[in-house]
């Protein structure tokens, strides 16, 4: 594999390719990744000072590079930001390899969730614009989604949240569940490469992805966020309707130590129903409540014809009537005609 190229920039065999391959999971076996960081340490310890000059013009001309292309597509801007990322790491932090660091940071800067599918989603404008600025920005307070069960709060929060990167999205449903291992997990990380017992490794990762963005979008190789130099990865958690009020509690004080006392990531919790509530610790300091409502009328009737449902106008009056506007009741009822 050829890892470096001589005088010009980074081109699809060279260094730009095998870089994104090394912080791609789906595009590396771990033989394949073990031999490659061997390799580049071999060839930084052989060539020193002077490939340090090389890579350094290489870095300046994806820069450019990037500058000249402002309208690329966001998975192309992170390309570029994520080789111009891995080369400077390369030069200026190579010690760090033996933890495969470079690969954990990049994997939360990259990493995004699927929004609902676009066929069958009504958007709803007025929930989304309260979520949407939550993304990425850090705060002492974690966020608490809640509404009646089956309103749509999920679909709504990942399509917010959708297209953006350094967010995952998992949920919980028993007390065994530890939520540092299920961040790390979700975002794509070796839980074996940490002591996730409690929160200090995890909360370290992430804070360096935070720094990593921050000097990326000090460089321009990535748009500048809303609060540039304050960028935290954002962290989803829907708690499933089967998990008790001792696991809503238990993940709810995890979730607090990562975002509040650390102000690591922004975490948005999703519950089950308006009920659950009622089991998270008593903080309301650190707690903001967002409620998600069920469907308006005409978001209703939208969520129909999404769905191809064949009736009159006086049918569908009479369905609102009796079901009501909340999302999986009227879905339900489509599935069963």
């Amino acid at each position: 594999m050829r890892l470096f190229s001589s005088g010009r920039a980074p081109d699809e065999g060279g260094v730009f390719s095998s870089l994104l391959r090394l912080v791609d999971p789906h595009r590396v076996t771990a033989k394949e990744m073990e031999a490659t960081i061997k390799a580049v340490q071999e060839k930084m310890a052989k060539e020193g000072k002077e490939r340090h000059a090389e890579l350094s013009g290489q870095l300046e001309r994806l820069k450019a590079e990037q500058s000249q292309h402002a309208s690329m597509a966001s998975k192309r801007e992170w390309d570029l930001a994520l080789a111009a990322f891995a080369l400077s790491f390369i030069v200026w932090w190579d010690d760090t390899w033996d933890r495969f660091e470079l690969v954990a940071v990049a994997r939360i800067l990259r990493h995004q969730v699927s929004a609902p599918k676009p066929q069958v989603y009504v958007s709803r404008t007025r929930e989304e614009q309260r979520i949407a600025p939550l993304i990425g920005v850090p705060s002492l307070e974690y966020y608490v989604v809640v509404g009646p069960r089956g309103c749509g709060k999920s679909s709504v929060v990942l399509h917010a949240a959708s297209g953006r990167g350094g967010v995952t999205a998992f949920s919980v449903a028993s007390e065994s569940d530890n939520a540092y291992v299920r961040i790390a997990e979700a975002f794509g990380l070796n839980p074996k490469h940490y002591n996730l017992k409690d929160h200090h490794e995890l909360v370290k990762v992430l804070q360096k992805a935070s720094k990593w963005h921050a000097r990326m979008e000090a460089w321009g190789v990535i748009r500048g966020s809303a609060h540039p130099g304050k960028w935290v990865p954002t962290i989803v958690v829907e708690i499933d309707q089967r998990a008790g009020q001792d696991t809503i509690a238990a993940i709810a004080k995890q979730l607090k130590i990562v975002a509040s006392d650390n102000e690591a990531a922004r975490v948005i919790l999703v519950l089950s129903d308006a009920n659950a509530q009622f089991a998270l610790p008593r903080d309301a300091a650190r707690q903001e409540i967002v409620w998600i409502h069920d469907l308006s009328e005409a978001e209703a009737r939208l969520v129909m014809d999404k769905y191809n449902f064949d009736a009159t106008e006086e049918e569908k009056e009479l369905i609102l009537k009796r079901v009501g506007t909340r999302v999986a009741d009227l879905v339900r009822l489509i599935g069963d005609v």
